[in-house]
Order: C-alpha cells, then structure tokens, then sequence
C-alpha cells in the first residue's frame, strides 16, 4: 500500500495526540531535608568522667521541613558507631535553643549533634565516616551520610 504525503503527514499527527503511558508516581520528598555545615563539624578525642578514653563526634544540620506540620527530633543515632551518649539541640534561626524544639512547618532549625563513643575508633587527624540518623515522633528516620576530619 502506498501513503501519499498527505497521509503520512496526518499519520504523523494523529501519532502526537496519543496518550503516552503515564510513569509511576514518583516517590514522595523526604519529610525532613539534611544538610551538613561541614565547618561546625569535627572530631576529638575525649576523657569520660570516669577517665575513660571516648571520642566526641559533633555535627551541625542544617534541618528542612518539607511539610506541613511541626517535626519533633527524638533522638539521633550513627549507623556504625555504637554511641554512650547523645545530646540533641535544636536551634531556630531567631537563635532561641532547646533539645525539645519542633522543626517548624515548611521552616528550617539548626540541630547540632554530639556523639560521645568509647576508645579511640580513629587516629588524630583522620576523617570519620557514618551516617546520621535522626528520628522523629512519629519514628521516621532522617539520615545523611557525614565525613568529618579530626583534630
């Protein structure tokens, strides 16, 4: 069968109004946008009140909340650091702090975290590696992966 051009060109158009088949939905954003201030972030080594060796990790998060409701950070964890001890502070950018602060809806905070792990698990000036989980009330887990250098 022979098209004339005219054919074709219709043909081609009717080929432009098809439905494309539609993608699967796209996954929805995080709840809760990690980013680290790599300057406030670092490493050293620490002495327990009992005289134990311990190495404090701190880490800055620049935290947004991508909803529309308050997000309250219960703890924070590192994925492959067992830490003894964990202090959690949220500060808004006014500069009022508090470990029991929400993250705003769709506003950011600042949480500085501090991990206090036993031993020495790096040498002096090495980078340590992980990632940080924070989980809110809710139990949802936020995580970025850090690399922080030591002192």
């Amino acid at each position: 069968m022979r098209l004339s051009f005219r054919d074709i060109i219709l043909s081609f158009g009717r080929m432009g109004t098809r439905r494309r088949p539609r993608l699967a939905s796209l996954p929805e954003p995080p709840a809760l946008r990690l980013l680290m201030k790599p300057v406030a972030a670092s490493w050293h080594p620490a002495k327990a009140t009992d005289g134990s060796l311990q190495t404090q990790i701190v880490v800055d998060l620049e935290c947004t909340n991508n909803t529309s409701s308050p997000i309250q950070l219960m703890t924070a964890a590192l994925r492959d650091h067992a830490a003894d001890q964990t202090v959690l502070l949220v500060v808004m950018p006014e500069g009022k702090s508090a470990a029991d602060l929400p993250v705003p809806a769709r506003g950011k905070a600042r949480v500085h975290a501090t991990f206090f792990l036993k031993g020495r698990p790096h040498p002096p000036g090495k980078w340590f590696n992980d990632v940080v989980t924070l989980i809110d009330q809710e139990w949802r887990e936020h995580a970025l992966t850090i690399a922080v250098r030591g002192h």
